[in-house]
């Protein structure tokens, strides 16, 4: 999420919202709104399809905005309802989609101290982990960034994808071995 909104910010926008106050509905709209469509395009692996699915929870959410208040965990729930979306709408299309998922980069930062060939290994280095987490099994590559870049708990993962919280840690364990492996090369030249 861009905008990262505390669990009492949440529930107070929430009650805004059950009033009414437009306003306040664009607050998690633009937190949301792009992790969710991230999500469901990785699982649907079309944009049009994943734009629908966010696009249809936030209409929902405001056609039954006095439900709102009513929701304790935001994040889960709205994770949910997009897999929810994904699932019922792979279900409706029963034909595998083949479509490129454009997934944003994992950023290496760089110390101006270190001189230019360092630079050139780190950018070697994030291009190998970057290929490295494209690379994953797809539930592995969900779990690894649902944790990494939506900062999800364990827990909360295993909650939205309906799986043990142990199989959520089996998971990171396999990419974390994955990308110690990748990155060994580069760490012994530093």
């Amino acid at each position: 999420m861009d905008k990262e909104l505390e669990p009492e910010t949440i529930k107070e926008l929430l009650r805004r919202i059950a009033a009414g106050d437009e306003e306040a509905f664009r607050s998690p709209y633009l937190a949301y709104y792009d992790r969710l469509y991230q999500f469901a395009r990785m699982q649907l692996r079309h944009d049009e399809m994943a734009e629908d699915i966010v696009s249809e929870l936030f209409f929902q959410l405001w056609k039954s905005r006095t439900a709102l208040p009513s929701i304790d965990n935001f994040n889960a729930y709205a994770y949910r309802a997009v897999r929810n979306g994904c699932n019922d709408s792979l279900r409706a299309s029963s034909r595998k989609l083949d479509y490129d998922l454009s997934h944003p980069k994992m950023q290496v930062s760089v110390d101006p101290a270190f001189a230019a060939d360092e630079e050139v290994d780190y950018r070697m280095l994030n291009r190998a982990l970057s290929e490295a987490v494209e690379q994953l099994p797809e539930r592995c590559r969900m779990i690894f960034k649902l944790a990494r870049e939506d900062g999800m708990s364990h827990r909360e993962i295993a909650s939205v994808l309906e799986i043990a919280v142990t199989t959520v840690e089996g998971q990171l364990a396999i990419a974390k071995r994955r990308l110690r492996e990748v990155a060994a090369p580069f760490l012994k030249k530093i």
